[in-house]
C-alpha cells in the first residue's frame, strides 16, 4: 500500500519546485521518503530521500541539527488540502514512525526517548593512534638495540630513556581517553607533555552526536549497549519493531493524493 502526496512548492535557487512525499505501509512496516523538484532525467532540483530533515518541525528537538536554517511552513506554497498544521503532523509521523521495524530500543526505551539526546563527545583523534603504532614499532627496534649494547652504563641509560618515553605516551593517551569518557577535554600539563599536544603528536577532538550512537564509556549519557532496567535488552544491539497505530495510517491515507504526476519518486 503506497501513497504519493504533493505538499506544495518551495524555493530552490530562483525557481519554486514541487515537494513530493511517498508513504508506504506493507506487512506492518511503515516508511516515508520524498523528493524536491524531480526531473525526467532522474535527477532533481532539490533534495531526495529523507527530506524531512531540511524542514522545521513542530517540536524544535526534532529538527535536524545539521541544518541551521530549516525551511519554515511560511516558506511553503501549500498544495490544496495542506496547511502548516497538517504538514507538521505529517513530519511528526515521519519522525516517530518511519522504519518502525528498525528501532534501536525496546518498547521501554522507546517510551522514555532513549537515544535522542544530543551530546558533545570528546575523542582522541585517529592520528594519535597512528603515532602510537609508529612509536610501538620504534619501541620494538629500540629494544633490540638496547639488548645488543655491550657497555653496561650505556645500556642502562638507553633502557631508562626507552621506558620513560614508552610509559609517557601510553600514560597520556590513557588519561586523555579517561577524560573523554567523562565528557571532558584532557588538559595537557606544561613541559614535554604540552609540547607533544602542540606539535600534534596527540590530538583531541570533539564531535556532536546523539546519545543513541554513543556508548556509556564514551560519554556518561551515552546509551548505546546500555541495558534496559525493565527487560535487560541492550540498546542498539538488535532491530526492534513497534506497531504503527491505526489512526496514524488513517491520517496519512486521508491526505489528498498528489494533484501533479511527479517524474519520479
Amino acid at each position: 500500500m503506497k501513497k504519493i502526496m504533493r505538499i506544495g512548492k518551495i524555493k530552490v535557487g530562483k525557481m519554486r519546485r514541487d515537494v513530493f512525499v511517498e508513504a508506504s505501509f506493507e506487512d506492518g512496516n511503515f516508511s516515508m521518503h520524498g523528493v524536491v523538484g524531480p526531473m525526467a532525467s532522474g535527477n532533481c532540483y532539490g533534495g531526495c530521500g529523507q527530506i524531512d530533515m531540511a524542514f522545521e518541525h513542530r517540536t524544535p528537538e526534532d529538527n535536524d541539527r545539521r541544518y541551521g536554517h530549516p525551511i519554515k511552513p511560511s516558506e511553503i506554497d501549500f498544495a490544496p488540502g495542506w496547511d502548516a498544521d497538517s504538514w507538521f503532523t505529517l513530519l511528526d509521523i515521519w519522525t516517530k514512525w518511519h522504519l518502525n521495524d528498525l528501532q534501536a530500543g525496546c518498547e521501554h526505551q522507546q517510551a522514555e526517548g532513549w537515544g535522542k539526546k544530543a551530546l558533545t563527545v570528546v575523542k582522541v583523534d585517529v592520528e594519535t593512534w597512528r603515532v602510537r603504532d609508529t612509536h610501538e614499532r620504534w619501541s620494538a627496534r629500540e629494544a633490540v638495540r638496547i639488548n645488543r649494547e655491550k657497555d653496561p652504563i650505556k645500556k642502562a641509560l638507553h633502557k631508562r630513556g626507552f621506558k620513560s618515553r614508552s610509559y609517557f605516551l601510553g600514560h597520556v593517551i590513557a588519561e586523555a581517553l579517561e577524560a573523554a569518557s567523562r565528557g571532558e577535554v584532557y588538559e595537557p600539563k606544561d613541559g614535554a607533555e604540552k609540547s607533544w599536544f602542540d606539535a600534534g603528536v596527540i590530538k583531541i577532538k570533539t564531535e556532536t552526536t546523539s546519545s543513541g550512537w554513543t556508548r556509556p564509556d564514551e560519554h556518561p549519557e551515552g546509551v548505546l549497549t546500555k541495558p534496559c532496567p525493565v527487560c535487560g535488552y541492550k540498546y542498539g544491539t538488535a532491530w526492534m519493531k513497534k506497531v504503527v497505530p491505526d489512526d496514524i495510517i488513517s491520517f496519512v491515507w486521508s491526505r489528498p493524493d498528489a494533484d501533479v504526476q511527479p517524474a519520479w519518486i
